[in-house]
């Protein structure tokens, strides 16, 4: 009698087993589709907001007008595609240059490469992920080095890394300073003050 009941039983289970297969596919296949759907709108929506905001190959801030202000700093009046911060405005390029080049981008803005008053400057300028030029160099090794006004540097200022053996010039990452050839290419920041 075991014998006959084992065989019904197992053809029992193998039907019950049938029918729950075809329940978890068609379960799988419409999770799957749901899936496809979701994924589809977000890419959707994604290349909308994209597309509303711009895309920029700079890796810095593309700021609204209220980027500063909201964090309640005192904001100085700046033209559009600048930053204010206290009584300075700072430009954040877009495009490389070597350090000449930028410092006469700047001079044609009526600015000057960066220049760094203090450590709540920093602290500011940290924010921004910036490998770029700033208003720093000397002219040989050995000479001090010189902000572009002609003010001399301080070691309180800034911590100036060398990684290069003819690095005349400085340029700014997100927390440090390094010596640089004046000829690579990087992106730079201009600087000028709203009122003192």
């Amino acid at each position: 009698m075991l014998f006959m009941v084992l065989p019904v039983s197992i053809q029992l289970f193998q039907a019950k087993l049938g029918s729950q297969s075809k329940l978890w596919k068609c379960t799988a296949l419409s999770l799957g589709i749901f899936c496809l759907v979701l994924l589809a709108t977000a890419g959707f929506l994604a290349a909308q907001v994209t597309q509303q905001q711009g895309v920029s190959t700079s890796p810095f801030p593309n700021p609204s007008p209220n980027t500063i202000n909201d964090a309640g700093c005192d904001r100085a009046p700046c033209p559009g595609d600048w930053i204010g911060f206290r009584n300075s405005c700072y430009f954040f390029s877009n495009d490389r240059k070597n350090w000449g080049d930028s410092k006469s981008a700047c001079a044609a803005q009526n600015s000057s490469l960066l220049w760094i008053d203090n450590q709540e400057e920093q602290v500011f300028l940290a924010f921004f992920s910036l490998y770029a030029w700033i208003g720093l160099s000397h002219n040989e090794p050995g000479n001090s080095w010189k902000w572009e006004d002609g003010t001399d540097f301080s070691n309180h200022q800034l911590t100036l890394i060398k990684i290069q053996t003819e690095g005349n010039c400085v340029f700014r990452s997100a927390r440090y300073d390094y010596e640089g050839n004046c000829e690579d290419l990087k992106f730079f920041v201009c600087k000028w003050r709203t009122h003192s």
